[in-house]
């Protein structure tokens, strides 16, 4: 790697609209693995943006200028050409209109998003799911856990699901892509990954329906029905991303299950249908952001089977280094520093860490520099982040 210490200088001098056009070039030639400038670096972000400006998602979350101040206030001190895209990851007002069995919302410290799973679905009824899963989750679920909506005032219940939906379009359809435009402008950032998701149907039966517990169980008593209700729920009601109509920003994946099937379930009741997205993806020139929750390298073979450079897998409890050896010749590796060693570690272990990754990772010229986990939690954003972010921006230059 060629050391620099000029780039924030040189940057300067630069308008935003060509500086945000110099860091998504030198992206896009990243993941195609071409000749290019210097390792991306990616902000993590989540809602731990909010605490670092000293605010709380409690006080911002309902003003529109307030919230993206909040998010953007961080990006004064953190230097990253990119960022996941900017979001509330829960329904404002959920918990308040359709009660406790809500399974997001927002905790104690007014900061971080809490996640109950609560399953609603009984493990004889995948029937009901195989035939039809729409009507299953009208006729069934929601009653079953929303009772309230069914019996008493009519209004209330009006009321309720005209909150739900009014939250959803302001936070993904409004809030959301204010702010990423907001950090466009105002920072040159460009938001990676806004719009185009993707979830494997096991992933949604996993979040959705069964849950934990009753997705194992049902794996192992009723492989049969499991796998038909994927079947279903791929043919139905599941983004193939067959149409896509643009190569950025790109394509989102946060899997869940994964890293608890073993390798024949994988194989057998997970990979298939993610294979297909990301062949499709791949067939509109996209590419897959994939969020590597959990530990994936005993997985990794699988994606020597789908074209090269169509995934950016993002390494979570996976040492990065150990990931890019496995697979980095073929797939695009993100990752490169560890928020619990941040935290608990000092500057120079983790720079020299940093250091460590840029050599061993850098040279397949498919590598982006990242955090292992989102920033959600308070203390997520630290001087150690900013210092490791802030060396990598500076010598990452090829």
């Amino acid at each position: 790697m060629d050391i620099t210490t000029n780039r924030r200088v040189r940057e300067q001098s630069i308008p935003k609209s060509e500086l945000l056009k110099e860091r998504e070039e030198n992206l896009l030639k990243t993941v195609r693995r071409e000749k290019h400038d210097y390792i991306p670096t990616l902000a993590h972000s989540g809602a731990a943006l909010v605490h670092y400006a000293g605010k709380t998602l409690r006080e911002v979350q309902e003003d529109i200028d307030k919230c993206t101040d909040a998010f953007l206030k961080a990006f004064d001190d953190l230097y990253c050409d990119c960022s996941i895209a900017l979001r509330v990851n829960y329904s404002i007002h959920s918990r308040a209109s359709l009660g406790e069995n809500t399974q997001n919302y927002l905790g104690p410290d007014g900061v971080t998003i809490e996640h109950v799973q609560k399953s609603f679905m009984k493990e004889d009824e995948y029937p009901l799911l195989i035939k039809d899963a729409n009507k299953f989750v009208k006729d069934v679920m929601v009653k079953r856990k929303y009772p309230f909506l069914y019996v008493g005032d009519s209004k209330k219940a009006v009321k309720a699901i005209q909150t739900l939906v009014d939250d959803s379009i302001y936070s993904n359809i409004i809030l959301g892509p204010h702010m990423a435009a907001a950090l466009r402008e105002k920072y040159a950032v460009t938001t990676m990954n806004l719009g185009y998701l993707f979830q494997n149907p096991l992933d949604s039966i996993f979040d959705h329906f069964r849950g934990f517990q009753g997705c194992l169980i049902d794996l192992r008593r009723r492989k049969g029905e499991v796998k038909e209700a994927c079947d279903h729920l791929w043919q139905t009601n599941s983004n193939r991303l067959e149409k896509i109509d643009r190569t950025y920003p790109f394509v989102t994946n946060w899997p869940h299950i994964p890293t608890y099937l073993s390798p024949k379930q994988f194989e057998e009741l997970y990979w298939p249908y993610t294979k297909m997205a990301i062949e499709n993806c791949k067939k509109s020139g996209q590419i897959f952001y994939f969020s590597a929750e959990g530990s994936w390298l005993k997985f990794m073979d699988y994606f020597r089977d789908i074209p090269k450079d169509s995934v950016i897998i993002h390494c979570d409890n996976d040492d990065t280094i150990e990931m890019s050896k496995k697979i980095g010749d073929w797939q695009i590796i993100a990752g490169g520093c560890n928020l619990a060693r941040l935290r608990t570690c000092s500057k120079q272990v983790n720079i020299d860490y940093a250091k460590r990754v840029i050599d061993e990772c850098a040279h397949t010229n498919a590598f982006i520099f990242t955090a292992d986990r989102t920033w959600v939690c308070p203390g997520d954003i630290n001087q150690n982040l900013l210092d490791v972010y802030e060396y990598v921006y500076e010598n990452g230059k090829y």
